[in-house]
């Protein structure tokens, strides 16, 4: 059998054992095979410097973020072409990790790179008539904004080693904060709007870790000039708009995403508090 495939038979018999939720074991092999195509890309002398490592996965696997992720995103600084990066992940998989079944397309007119990993059956988080394929998304901006500031973090971990390039935390934080003011997203069959709940849970994560955004990098990415006073009311608005009228709508994103679901509930009946107790040194800066 596939080395990669019995570790994940493994993390799934290990996550079972801790009582925790399908949809968050499947999350949580997502985040190990991450770790995969970290090692490709930053272990890769042709492709190590064309992207900075971002999101909300940069930030668990950087900077200890206390929920999963599910998609991989990068910025491109260089010349990197998706075709080629493609065909090399997959060789990655088939001939030097020996999983001959892993499938890799192009997607999003060449924004989004889809693995397909064939391994669901085998863990049992599918029967025969469901799909067999879990998915990891790489997800590449080329529209990267100004005022960044890069740092290297070197990781290592199953006989891998890699150098990864990575935004600081003020600059995540300013994607974050732009992610929150902007995203639009829709939910269901009838395209109701909704909100991104993991945008909610990193946005007070940063506050309370106290971080500073990148405000110069900010402005950047809303293309207008915005001060810190403006941002804060901004925020206040959307965290009202968040707690009155999408609570629901944050439990359901975040659930297959934290270890202890019962621990929701208690999350979003504070997360206004929570974020008003945070908050305060960006004003008092």
């Amino acid at each position: 059998m596939n080395i990669i495939l019995s570790e994940l038979m493994q993390l799934t018999d290990k996550s079972r054992r801790l009582g925790m939720s399908d949809g968050y074991i499947k999350n949580h092999l997502r985040e190990y095979l991450q770790i995969f195509i970290l090692n490709y890309i930053y272990a890769n002398s042709k492709l190590c410097d064309d992207v900075i490592f971002t999101g909300g996965t940069c930030l668990r696997h950087l900077y200890d973020l206390p929920r999963l992720s599910d998609d991989l995103d990068f910025d491109v600084i260089g010349k990197l072409s998706t075709k080629e990066f493609a065909e090399g992940l997959l060789n990655y998989f088939n001939v030097t990790h020996l999983w001959k079944e892993v499938t890799v397309s192009v997607k999003q007119m060449d924004r989004q790179v889809l693995v397909k990993f064939p391994c669901l059956r085998a863990v049992g988080l599918a029967g025969m008539n469901d799909s067999d394929l879990l998915y990891v998304k790489i997800d590449f901006n080329r529209d990267v904004a100004k005022g960044y500031n890069c740092v290297v973090t070197v990781k290592s971990g199953y006989g891998m080693s890699y150098a990864i390039k990575h935004y600081d935390l003020p600059s995540l934080f300013a994607g974050k904060i732009s992610a929150v003011l902007t995203r639009r997203r829709l939910w269901g069959e009838e395209n109701v709007k909704t909100i991104k709940g993991r945008d909610y849970f990193d946005l007070l994560w940063f506050l309370q870790q106290k971080i500073k955004p990148n405000m110069k990098r900010l402005s950047d990415i809303l293309k207008k000039k915005i001060t810190e006073e403006e941002l804060i009311k901004l925020l206040d608005q959307k965290v009202d708009e968040l707690v009155t009228k999408y609570p629901s709508d944050l439990k359901r994103d975040l659930g297959p995403f934290l270890q202890n679901p019962n621990l929701i509930k208690k999350y979003i009946d504070k997360y206004k508090d929570s974020y008003d107790d945070a908050k305060q040194y960006l004003s008092n800066a």
